[in-house]
């Protein structure tokens, strides 16, 4: 049985083929066995991730203060102190929930197998060995988005441009790193190796995965249609498709390499 780096040494050297209509097909299959439960699973981490905002703003001494506050860093630009604050803030964000999104990958697996899910499933990433890579992987990939974006919005501040500008280049980020967490949930990587390993993959075949994702991106926005709730069992066809080109360009064993290790050698 082949390494996960020997699979990405292979990609990186004779590529990998890719049929659009299959992929497209998988993922959609895949989607429907899991979408209930991961539509119900994503309802109650934004129930949660709810309380906790509002946790957080009546901590900060209100809603009315807190709106304020954002008012003020629109209106007035942050000061030093609060632009790190707000980086550090979006980077623990990431890497807190980046677990739940795992989680949904993992889910797709388990509805490609024919095995039962429950909501629970979404969350079973949150647990060892999976966390740590998990989030250090979106810290790493956060922190450097969210400090180029603020770098350039701090040296434009007032040009227009700047907005669209860091928007195109957090979207290709995450378009470049969206292998990382299959990487380790399946291929026992570690974050800086999942990272460059999803560079390899996406790089390989660009063009072919960018219709990928914007077609799932599309039709899971079709979910807003449906009086917006509807979004949050459409979105999951993201992950889906996700997990599906891993599937299709890397592949997956029986038991992935992290089961059959059951280590967190991973930092």
């Amino acid at each position: 049985m082949k390494s996960t780096e020997q699979k990405i040494e292979e990609i990186k050297a004779n590529g990998y083929d890719l049929d659009f209509g299959a992929v497209f097909n998988d993922a959609f299959e895949t989607y429907k066995k899991s979408a209930l439960m991961t539509g119900l699973a994503t309802l109650v981490f934004g129930i949660v991730l709810t309380a906790l905002g509002i946790g957080v703003m009546v901590a900060m001494g209100g809603v009315m203060a807190y709106a304020d506050f954002m008012t003020g860093m629109q209106t007035n630009g942050m000061s030093a102190t609060a632009t790190i604050v707000y980086c550090l803030a979006m980077c623990v964000i990431a890497g807190i929930t980046n677990p739940f999104s795992a989680g949904i990958i993992k889910m797709a697996n388990q509805a490609d197998r024919d095995e039962d899910l429950s909501v629970g499933d979404a969350f079973q990433c949150y647990k060892q060995p999976y966390f740590t890579p998990l989030f250090v992987e979106a810290l790493l990939v956060s922190a450097f988005s969210v400090g180029v974006t603020t770098l350039l919005q701090r040296a434009f501040p007032m040009d227009s441009w700047v907005s669209v500008v860091s928007m195109l280049i957090s979207a290709l980020i995450s378009f470049s790193t969206m292998m990382a967490v299959p990487l380790i949930i399946f291929g026992n990587q570690k974050p800086v190796e999942a990272i460059r390993g999803s560079f390899i993959i996406v790089f390989k075949k660009p063009f072919l995965l960018l219709a990928l994702v914007i077609v799932a991106y599309f039709l899971a926005c079709v979910g807003i249609i449906a009086f917006c709730i509807g979004v949050l069992f459409t979105i999951p066809f993201i992950t889906s498709m996700y997990y599906t080109i891993y599937k299709h360009s890397v592949g997956i064993d029986d038991k992935s390499e992290i089961d059959e290790i059951g280590s967190s050698e991973y930092l």
